[in-house]
């Protein structure tokens, strides 16, 4: 019944899905807590623009959409570092302007012969082992940060919470 589980390409979706869902509850609360709860969305919108400029001019377009990506995040942080905007208010408006950016840049070239959908979306089970390894590696530099920078409270907002209440309760 469960045979499925043991082929290698469910195991490493369920191993890169598992090393995900790890590295992404370490920082939501603080990407909450600091408005800026859009930034996945928001950079994800951005590669588009990366993603498609890629295509264009290479066969790797992952080595575009990276640092269009990290100039994207550099330009939000600086809208926000300087009391322009909000933190989502500056993801909203940069990576609406990159994503209609890139739907010119489509419209507008000829012979477009790949899915920059399929490119954007991707597949769990066409993970290879060097992306687990990744994975892994941002795992591990997102704990050595929370734990280094003393957040790791943010791990456990339920505790926090209960341990309110239980102050609340007791006076």
């Amino acid at each position: 019944m469960f045979e499925f589980l043991l082929w290698p390409f469910v195991i490493r979706a369920l191993i890169i899905g598992l090393i995900l869902a790890l590295s992404t509850a370490m920082i939501s609360n603080f990407l909450v807590s600091s408005n800026q709860s859009l930034i996945g969305d928001g950079l994800a919108h951005i590669s588009f623009t990366g993603i498609t400029i890629g295509v264009l001019l290479s066969s790797e377009p992952t080595y575009f959409a990276l640092p269009f990506a990290i100039l994207a995040a550099i330009l939000i942080k600086m809208l926000m570092r300087n009391k322009l905007i909000e933190g989502d208010t500056a993801i909203g408006l940069v990576s609406s302007a990159s994503f209609a950016i890139g739907l010119i840049i489509i419209s507008k070239s000829d012979g477009f012969n790949r899915s920059v959908e399929s490119m954007l979306v991707g597949s769990m089970f066409s993970t290879t082992w060097m992306d687990i390894y990744f994975g892994l590696f941002v795992l591990a530099i997102t704990a050595f940060f929370i734990f280094k920078h003393k957040y790791h409270h943010l791990l456990y907002p339920y505790y926090i919470i209960l341990l309110h209440q239980n102050i609340l309760r007791n006076p």
